[in-house]
Order: C-alpha cells, then structure tokens, then sequence
C-alpha cells in the first residue's frame, strides 16, 4: 500500500473505476492484551459519553490496491482502539477504514462542524458526508450518510465517484474518498440540514472551491489538517 506515499506522512492511492471490496469471512481475534486495552480504551471512553456509544458492527482495512481494497469484519470498539492506539492496530494487522466525500451543489462545496461531543476531532470543520465503513457498498454507504446527516434525498445525487483510498499509516487514518454532486442549492441544504435533526454535526456551510482548505484548518489538529489536505487533492480541489 505504499503507492502514493508523500513527505507529509500521507498517501494518496487512486482507484481503478472498477475497483472492488473483498472482504473476508472471519473477524481477527486479539491476543488476551490487546483485547484488554480494546475493552479499557472502550470503557474509558463509554465513561466520557456517558455510556452513548454503540458498538456496531464495521469493517476494517487490512491491504489494498489500485483494484482491490481488503477487508476483515470489526467492531467499533476494536476502531476505536486501533485509532487511539498504535500498537492495537500493528497487532491486529488492520486500520480503522471509512467512506469520506467531497460533496459539492450548485452554490459551492459543503461543510460541516463536528460535534464537540465526537471523540475525534470535536469542534472541527470537515468535509461530508462521511462515516465508518460498514459494508462492501461503499458508494450505497455514502448514499445513506448523505440523508442521515443532511435530510436529502439520494435522488438529488447526480454524481458519486470514487476518486482514492486515502491513509495517513502513523496515525491510523484511512478512507475511501469519493466526488459527489447534488442538484440542489444551498437554501435547500441548509433548511434539510435543519430539520434533520442529526447530532454529528453542529452546523453546516456552503463554502466557495476558492479558499475552502483554509475554512477547513484546525488550529490544533495536525492530523485533521492533513487529512482535510489529502481529499482535497484526491478530488482534485486546489489548495
């Protein structure tokens, strides 16, 4: 998986059109310590939500290729863990893996900042929809993430394309970026956004292509700014 691999730590690898997600029959089991730093970093951050978190089922990252992304079946909890810790995920052999889009409308790209109450980063302007992957569809994901966080039909989606997988290894980051379109304006996102009622994220914007990275940088969050920097040029929107 070192195809694209840049001085900033991240990697940016496209995708053939007709790439596949294969994914395997059994999840892996951890060793005795490391499912016991999976359940303390769980319980611990249970403790912070207040008990909130559900811990569903996703699939994880194991390899991939231009035509091939491999998957195993994981839990949210093992996630969470490979996210948080280094060691979790070297011993498991996979990272945390999700669909993550740049989705543009006719007045400009959208935005949204994140709950102060999500366990990474909080408070921070992202790019969306997006979400954990939970299923080999992952453009069919996107479709849902796309009504549960904005209120929107799929209907009004006239493109959907995936463009890269795209990782930062050391900081067990890695997402499926896709290019997304939809027929409508920003008045119509943003009263759909309203009424929805999604918790994820605090409010939305429609932001102009000129400057939208800048509208995107956190002043603590290194890791965020690279992300936010690498789907940005995996859609081939200028920094």
């Amino acid at each position: 998986m070192a195809d694209g691999s840049r001085l900033d730590g991240g990697v940016i690898l496209r995708l053939a059109p007709d790439f596949r997600i294969e994914r395997a029959e059994a999840a892996i089991t951890p060793p005795p310590a490391i499912a016991a730093r999976i359940a303390e970093i769980w319980q611990a951050e249970q403790a912070r939500r207040s008990g909130s978190l559900f811990d569903g089922k996703v699939l994880a990252l194991v390899s991939a290729t231009a035509d091939a992304i491999q998957v195993t079946p994981s839990s949210y909890s093992v996630i969470l863990a490979a996210r948080r810790d280094r060691q979790v995920r070297e011993a498991l052999g996979i990272d945390p893996l999700g669909v993550t889009s740049v989705l543009s409308c006719r007045d400009g790209v959208v935005i949204g900042r994140r709950s102060p109450l999500l366990g990474m980063s909080p408070g921070e302007w992202e790019v969306m929809p997006a979400g954990g992957l939970e299923s080999t569809d992952a453009a069919g994901q996107l479709r849902k993430e796309f009504e549960e966080e904005l209120g929107l039909s799929p209907d009004l989606i006239t493109r959907l394309e995936a463009r890269a997988l795209v990782r930062i290894p050391d900081k067990g980051v890695a997402n499926i970026i896709f290019s997304i379109h939809a027929n409508c304006d920003a008045a119509t996102i943003n009263q759909s956004f309203a009424a929805s009622g999604s918790d994820e994220h605090t409010e939305i914007l429609v932001a102009p292509r000129v400057g939208l990275y800048e509208r995107l940088i956190s002043s603590s969050d290194d890791v965020h700014n690279l992300a936010m920097r690498l789907y940005l040029e995996a859609t081939d929107y200028s920094l």
